[in-house]
């Protein structure tokens, strides 16, 4: 698994339900994570398995990953490091550390655009999508 699939999975899972649709087609199983249906009642979220796993390796590294869209968390180990991160959707932040860097990660998702800026693998990240060319 590349630096790029882990991030779009983490991006796929910090995405709200409504903007996932574009993504889906994209990312496969990692898009299939969405904010947790409520307690009551039983919606096509309920359904959904509450944790996800991606397990296997990169470079000849370990790679085992869990993604709790209850806890919004991701938890495991990437390349002989720990994986830590927590995401905030009220603060539309990524944050912890993974592959032996901090991650420090600000998002916004629209129908209309994507917008992902901060800090992870000891890189400045800037990713802007924009589906309508606006930009």
């Amino acid at each position: 698994m590349s630096h790029l699939a882990l991030a779009a999975a983490l991006l796929a899972l910090a995405a709200p339900a409504r903007a996932l649709f574009a993504e889906q087609a994209a990312l496969g199983a990692a898009a299939s994570f969405e904010k947790a249906a409520p307690a009551a009642g039983i919606g096509p979220l309920a359904l959904r398995p509450v944790q996800g796993t991606i397990s296997g390796g990169t470079g000849g590294a370990p790679v085992s990953l869990t993604f709790d869209r209850r806890a919004w968390t991701v938890k495991g180990g990437l390349n002989g490091a720990p994986v830590d991160l927590f995401i905030d959707h009220e603060a539309r932040t990524i944050k912890g550390g993974a592959n032996g860097s901090a991650v420090d990660l600000y998002f916004y998702w629209s129908t209309e655009r994507i917008i992902t800026k901060g800090g992870a693998n000891n890189s400045q990240v800037e990713l802007l999508l924009d589906w309508n060319g606006k930009l």
